[in-house]
């Protein structure tokens, strides 16, 4: 029905255990307020159960009821936790509530939604168990929803609902973390995981890198295996510094002699590398680089330069041989 002065479209519902009433002539869209959509202790599911209540007002959204069972179907959850949703709203401001009494028995209630309020002058009251029947004047006011909630919210101070726990913060991660993280072979307890990880990072002469590449030779150890053998992240990088193991057996790697062919052209690398000048397999002197005769320079398993004896080394811009982190300390 339109209001008196023409300018609003007025809509009630009577649905079994309760009656809606609502303002639907600007548009059938619901907008959920941005203040309401953000706030920090209001869960995802009640901002959905606001969006839902609107909708219900303007006629976009069917909405069988709002009895805890009624709530718990429509946001697909248990009875408890549509009733937290509710409080949610509540203890925000985003829902308000008037209860009802007739002969120390609570009735009906009158739920408004944000920014209505029981105390606002064209607010529909509950007079016992009644149900207001339309807004009075020309207010240009969110509708207003009321309803029986099975009893579950009262005025009565012993009768308050505990205030509902607040939602746990977004845990932030490292890059360093979550490029570990996607590289471990079994992903379980991320937060645990990342604690674990960051006290290890923290200790001295720990890096990054290390670590990461710790990670890489576990998961090839454990390649294959069942989940229930491979140890969380939370130990790997705990106390017990299982980490450390696989490091070790990186290092080992990369002194493992190098054999066969590999060897004969580290030995050639070592003699033309110290004296300038090295022995072909016909046993004569050769002068030029070996790598002139199709020999490259042999690696370890880490993609370092090693020698004939397979200790890693590298070469700076002359050629000369250096340390194996030569480049990285520079």
């Amino acid at each position: 029905m339109y209001a008196i002065d023409g300018k609003e479209i007025r809509a009630t519902i009577e649905f079994p255990d309760f009656t809606l009433i609502g303002d639907i002539s600007a548009t059938r869209e619901v907008g959920i307020p941005s203040w309401i959509l953000t706030h920090p202790d209001l869960s995802d599911r009640a901002v959905r159960l606001w969006g839902l209540l609107r909708g219900a007002l303007n006629g976009s959204v069917a909405v069988g009821g709002t009895s805890g069972a009624d709530l718990a179907e429509l946001l697909q959850c248990s009875e408890r936790t549509a009733r937290d949703s509710v409080y949610q709203l509540r203890d925000v401001g985003a829902l308000s509530v008037q209860a009802a009494f007739k002969d120390g028995r609570q009735g009906r209630n009158v739920y408004y939604l944000w920014p209505m309020n029981s105390s606002m002058a064209n607010a529909p009251k509950p007079e016992n168990f009644g149900v207001a029947a339309s807004c009075q004047g020309g207010s240009q006011l969110p509708p207003v929803l009321i309803n029986n909630l099975s009893n579950n919210l009262s005025t009565n101070d012993e009768e308050q609902p505990k205030p509902p726990k607040r939602r746990r913060k977004r845990i932030v991660y490292s890059e360093s973390f979550e490029e570990v993280w996607a590289a471990y072979p079994n992903r379980v307890a991320k937060a645990d995981a990342s604690k674990a990880y960051q006290l290890t990072l923290a200790e001295p002469n720990v890096n990054e890198q290390d670590l990461l590449a710790s990670v890489f030779k576990y998961a090839e150890s454990v390649e294959g295996k069942e989940k229930q053998f491979i140890l969380h992240a939370s130990t790997f990088f705990g106390p017990g510094e299982r980490w450390k193991d696989y490091l070790e057996l990186i290092e080992e790697e990369k002194i493992k002699p190098p054999t066969g062919t590999e060897l004969i052209k580290a030995m050639a690398y070592d003699a033309y590398d110290s004296d300038g000048v090295w022995i072909d397999d016909s046993g004569m002197e050769c002068f030029e680089s070996p790598l002139m005769r199709g020999l490259t320079r042999p690696v370890n398993s880490s993609g370092d330069l090693v020698d004939s004896l397979g200790n890693p080394y590298s070469l700076d811009a002359q050629g000369v041989r250096r340390r194996a982190d030569f480049w990285k300390a520079s």
